[in-house]
């Protein structure tokens, strides 16, 4: 019976483990950017003032480090235009609608643009 727990629990530690580990290939990296292109989005449509906007700003600039490094990620792959172009085209789609959500869901308010916490977060994941 012991070992019946034992078992379960290392299992459960392993597929914990597992969740943490990122693909590190050109596709799951394409994938990771497609994430975080609407983890920005999913914040953005958060924001409906400047409170919000503020409040919203640790979480941008959490996913601009995030982003910062998988651009590393992807300079160390060292992809050639040929590799690259083709990459992009079977993540086409995905990109596209991660990247029109992310285009109507960022703040269009002049006062949010313009409030200084929200801008430095909103360039940091730039």
């Amino acid at each position: 019976m012991m070992a019946k727990h034992f078992t379960i629990a290392i299992f459960c530690v392993s597929c914990l483990a597992l969740v943490g580990c990122a693909d590190n290939s050109p596709d799951g990296l394409m994938k990771q950017q497609i994430g975080l292109m609407n983890e920005l989005s999913t914040v953005f449509e958060t924001i409906k003032d400047v409170p919000s906007a503020e409040a919203a700003a640790p979480k941008i600039q959490a996913i601009g480090q995030r982003k910062k490094a998988l651009d590393l990620k992807f300079g160390e792959l060292k992809l050639s235009p040929e590799e690259q172009g083709k990459l992009t085209e079977r993540h086409r789609a995905g990109v596209i609608a991660a990247g029109e959500r992310l285009f109507k869901s960022r703040p269009k308010n002049a006062q949010i643009l313009r409030n200084e916490k929200f801008s430095k977060a909103f360039e940091s994941a730039r």
